[in-house]
């Protein structure tokens, strides 16, 4: 059997080797593609109350022309899309991917979602946008 390795030997598992991994993707493909939970990240399913600072990032990301997709259990979907389109905000998939359709893995460069550390995704949502912009 082949020897397993601990996970400290995963590039993934540091930071700036995530944030080369998306820039990289970004110089080859002209974009990413971000998920976004709807409940819980996006808004309160309590309260109905959309989270401004998530406003903010995604209309970012839409500025750079990134492929957000909707990705929620919410089974109101009229109320999904009504919401994003209040705040002007454009998705391009809703809980499909655009890379491989029809595969049962949904592909993304990262996930904005409450269950998945959040604040760590967009972390490094804005050190992405920061750099892109700086670099125009």
């Amino acid at each position: 059997m082949k020897e397993l390795k601990t996970t400290e030997f995963n590039p993934f598992l540091y930071e700036d080797n995530r944030f080369m991994k998306m820039l990289n993707n970004y110089n080859k493909f002209g974009n990413l593609v971000i998920g976004v939970d709807f409940d819980f990240t996006l808004n309160d399913p309590v309260t109905k109350e959309t989270y401004l600072d998530m406003v903010l990032l995604i209309k970012e990301l839409n500025n750079l022309n990134f492929k957000i997709c909707i990705w929620t259990a919410n089974e109101d979907r009229e109320y999904v899309e009504d919401t994003w389109d209040e705040h002007g905000l454009k998705w391009e998939c809703y809980n499909y991917s655009p890379i491989n359709p029809g595969s049962m893995k949904p592909h993304f460069n990262i996930l904005l979602d409450d269950s998945a550390g959040l604040d760590e995704s967009v972390q490094l949502c804005w050190r992405i946008i920061n750099f892109i912009k700086e670099q125009k």
